[in-house]
């Protein structure tokens, strides 16, 4: 696995980096200079990595630690369907489990916000019988789900709340909507000493992005199916 793993894509010119504490633990931002669109279902992206990386979902190797999000309209109904989730593992996977485990309670309205332990989590679900593990999820089908996308208008953005599976560590990606199905990775940010992460806009402040009011409110928790 580790063989396969030194085939995701690094993708290191157009990002940057920042990271803060001492030199061994501290906040890690990870920014594109570049469009990423990521909810095609089609790329997984690891969340706790100092560059980005990712690899291509389903025909690429195993990527610890990922998220892939998968947006789309269904065909004749038009129904919406949204779907964030953590990558799976081989059976009897080794504890932690090297999967992501996400935020429900506020959906993706997550800015100005703390991701620790005392949120709400859907974590990674392991059978002892079978070995197999369900990899933490959060959605929307219709109406019904843990948010909504429909309300944010393009050029805003949304922010997705992620842990380590045993919440040793804490971070949030954002992701700015280009049209309902279609959204960019704006960047992602964690903290490797394993204290709560504050949500924050990533993109840099100018006069015109803040009159976007990036950040958006009435994407909050709805009915979960």
């Amino acid at each position: 696995m580790n063989h396969a793993r030194t085939l995701a894509r690094i993708a290191a010119i157009g990002c940057t980096v920042a990271t803060g504490g001492n030199a061994m633990a501290g906040i890690v931002t990870v920014t594109l200079g570049y469009e990423l669109i990521v909810t095609n279902d089609d790329i997984a992206i690891a969340v706790f990595e100092p560059s980005l990386t990712t690899v291509p979902y389903p025909s690429g190797p195993l990527l610890e630690n990922s998220l892939r999000l998968g947006f789309a309209l269904t065909p004749f109904s038009g129904t919406l369907s949204a779907l964030i989730q953590g990558n799976g593992l081989p059976v009897f996977p080794p504890e932690p489990f090297q999967t992501p485990a996400l935020v429900v309670d506020s959906g993706l309205d997550q800015l100005g916000k703390t991701i620790g332990s005392t949120r709400v989590w859907d974590k990674p679900i392991y059978s002892t019988s079978t070995g197999d593990l369900r990899p933490a999820a959060i959605g929307q089908l219709g109406d019904d789900g843990d948010f909504d996308i429909r309300p944010v208008p393009n050029g805003g953005s949304a922010y997705i709340g992620y842990g380590k599976s045993d919440l040793s560590m804490y971070g949030f990606m954002q992701i700015e909507r280009i049209s309902l199905t279609q959204w960019k990775l704006i960047g992602y940010r964690y903290d490797d000493s394993g204290a709560p992460v504050l949500v924050q806009n990533l993109i840099p402040s100018s006069p015109s992005l803040v009159a976007l009011g990036l950040g958006i409110s009435g994407l909050g928790i709805r009915k979960r199916r």
